[in-house]
């Protein structure tokens, strides 16, 4: 007998935890040193929509909004009423930050044969052979030149997105495992090709027993789950 169950979740993760929009901005306001970082993001919260969301990137001094286009110039006037506004290169004003929007994948196939024994007065024997696809799908979104990090295999692995030039993308993917030893690769894409991350294959054996009277019930089960890692960037 072979059954089949296809099963699909989503799972957003988010760098600097800004929801994704396809219709928005992520865009930078910079500020002298002596500005508390806090204070203006504070001062703006209460401004903002419950789909757009504020971080502190205190190594430029800056807050991080992810906004739609058309409310940009608001949150800018009622800032600059409080605040000098620089730019990331010292010019007055926002600075809308170029980003990877990055479509991250996780597709799992199960295959598992299991035995089945029951002795007793009357022996049984069965064997039944199941089918496993799931599929997850995460999005992350970066600014250019600065670092997110999603969930593979239950590590960490850190990714860097850098936008070029004729719609390509350099990616740098640093990796740590349970021993903490690291690796560092990269790779050039152009946006919207699919490339695969990296593959596991697990094995999945097991035997179980359960002796009594006036039967007992023995069961095998072999089989694997190969998982494979995809991703691409949206254009």
């Amino acid at each position: 007998m072979t059954v089949i169950y296809s099963a699909k979740s989503s799972l957003f993760l988010i760098f600097l935890s800004l929801n994704s929009f396809a219709q928005d901005d992520l865009v930078s306001f910079c500020f002298e040193k002596k500005v508390s970082l806090s204070e203006a993001a504070k001062n703006l919260d209460f401004l903002l929509l419950p789909t757009e969301k504020i971080a502190l990137r205190p190594g430029d001094h800056c807050l991080d909004v992810l906004t739609s286009p058309h409310r940009t110039k608001l949150l800018e006037k009622f800032l600059s009423k409080r605040y000098n506004i620089i730019s990331e290169t010292g010019v007055s004003g926002p600075s809308e930050v170029e980003h990877c929007r990055i479509d991250f994948k996780t597709l799992s196939n199960k295959k598992i044969e299991t035995n089945n024994a029951s002795l007793g007065k009357v022996t049984n024997l069965g064997t039944s052979e199941q089918s496993r696809t799931e599929v997850s799908s995460a999005q992350l979104l970066l600014a250019s030149g600065k670092q997110g990090s999603i969930e593979v295999y239950g590590r960490s692995l850190d990714i860097e997105c850098k936008k070029g030039a004729s719609g390509f993308y350099q990616l740098v993917f640093f990796f740590r495992d349970q021993a903490g030893n690291s690796a560092r690769s990269e790779i050039t894409v152009r946006g919207s090709e699919l490339i695969n991350v990296g593959s596991i294959i697990k094995e999945l054996d097991e035997k179980n027993k359960t002796l009594g009277l006036p039967t007992s019930n023995v069961s095998e089960t072999k089989g694997y789950e190969n998982i494979n890692y995809e991703l691409k960037i949206e254009k």
